[in-house]
Parts: structure tokens; sequence; C-alpha cells
């Protein structure tokens, strides 16, 4: 399964095949998660959060208007929970079954990858502030528990044999 800028999602016959099915899903599309036999897919065309069925014969929106584009997405193997990195800094954490959104804040610059674990009770997040925030979940409500600044690239590379 591939997804680009170019608004087509194509779902390939198998690794080394040439054919494949695809769907228009949005003008410029940054990322996608596949879970429970859905696809969730994030937009920068329209910043919301659409869902598919893994055939693309169905469609509905799943989530509310995000404030920016959708870069990043992670959802929970049972598809309960999408977690959705955008492009204004926060990390959204979205319950499907009443679309409700839990915004998480705390980097300085676009998100780039994000994953939820432990059934939806840790929710890690990586930006382009060379930070990785890990937040954990109690009792329906969240908070930081570590925030780690990372050395830039060059210093690692000063560093190796």
């Amino acid at each position: 399964m591939t997804i680009g800028t170019d608004g087509e999602l194509r779902v390939w016959a198998g690794v080394d095949a040439d054919d494949y099915e695809s769907k228009l899903v949005g003008h410029e599309n940054l990322s996608f998660c596949v879970s429970n036999m859905k696809i969730f897919v994030g937009s920068s065309s329209t910043n919301v959060l659409s869902g598919y069925s893994l055939e693309l014969d169905s469609e509905g929106v799943v989530g509310p208007r995000l404030t920016s584009d959708v870069t990043a997405l992670s959802c929970m193997q049972s598809g309960e929970v999408v977690v959705a990195g955008c492009g204004d800094f926060s990390v959204n954490v979205i319950k499907i079954c009443d679309l409700s959104t839990t915004k998480l804040t705390g980097h300085s610059a676009p998100v780039l990858s994000v994953t939820v674990a432990r059934e939806g009770e840790v929710v890690a997040s990586s930006s382009c502030d060379d930070s990785v925030k890990v937040t954990i979940r109690d009792h329906f409500h969240f908070y930081q528990s570590s925030h780690f600044d990372l050395p830039r690239f060059g210093l690692w590379k000063q560093n190796l044999p």
C-alpha cells in the first residue's frame, strides 16, 4: 500500500506486482495507517482524517477537522484510537467511537512521527525540533512523562569511530 501527494491511495497486488487498485482520496496525502480492516488517511488539503475499507469501496469522514496538515498517523491494532501528528506542532489522539479528540502539545516544530502503544495508554512523537515526547494516559487524561532533546545528526556523526 502506498500513498502520495498526487492524492491517490494505491493497494498493490503483491511486493513484486505491477498491478494495483487506486482511489483518489485527497489532493495531498501525507500519511496513512491501517488497522482493523480500515485505512485511515491524513490529508493536507482538508486537514480531515478519512477512513476507507480495505476494498476501497466505502468512505466515511472519521475525525474532526484538525488545525493543521496531518503529517504522521498511527493507530491501535483494534482501530479504536488513531493518533495524528500535525504541522502545527500538536499531536491529536482521536477516539473513533465518539470522535472525541485530545490535543497534546509540547513540540516546537512540526511533528514527523507518532506511535501509539499499550492499548492507547502510551503515545510517542518526534518532531523537527530534535525532540521525542512520550506521553502516558492515566484514567483518560494525558500527562507528559518525558521529553527528550536529541543531538543533531552532525554531532552523532562526529562521535562515530
